[in-house]
């Protein structure tokens, strides 16, 4: 295993200071990409419901044969799959920014600035390592609810087709 550098080493000191001057803002940029995230979700459901209110409006009118039934009530499900996605998607809310200002004087006063640098640029690097598990998490059920919209409306578009066939 490798030992950890001094902060009092002036390479280490310039490197540690190089390093949190380049990723500080990484925790926040994320919390700016989750938000983008979070709409994603949101459009793919307001999607899945036009569909499912198209399918809805149209009614009686796909009736028919049991493989358009059975279409028919498959995207019904596929949209609630969707829905579960985007739900748990958006309750992935535990993200962290990096929140210094608050504890710096308390935390790092009694040091030296080089080991303050370092100990920050540690910090940040495991809030946004952190936050990357959970945004991969989040964008994992964000692509399952996009793949239940996509074959939900497939399913909708073989319904309306195949009711018009008959």
């Amino acid at each position: 295993m490798e030992e950890k550098p001094s902060a009092l080493d002036p390479k280490a000191a310039e490197t540690a200071a190089f390093i949190l001057d380049h990723t500080k803002d990484g925790p926040e940029q994320q919390l700016h990409d989750v938000e983008g995230l979070d709409g994603k979700a949101f459009q793919l459901l307001a999607a899945g419901s036009v569909i499912v209110g198209f399918l809805g409006v149209s009614g009686d009118q796909i009736r028919g044969s049991w493989l358009v039934d059975f279409l028919f009530y498959l995207a019904l499900a596929l949209f609630a799959c969707a829905a579960m996605s985007v739900f748990r998607a958006v309750r992935i809310t535990k993200f962290s920014g990096s929140h210094y200002a608050s504890s710096l004087w308390t935390d790092y006063r009694n040091r030296p600035v080089a080991q303050i640098k370092q100990e920050l640029a540690e910090d940040v690097e495991k809030v946004f390592n952190e936050n990357y598990k959970l945004m991969t998490q989040k964008a994992d059920m964000i692509e399952a609810a996009q793949t239940f919209i996509i074959i939900e409306l497939i399913c909708a578009v073989g319904a309306i087709a195949l009711a018009r066939a008959f």
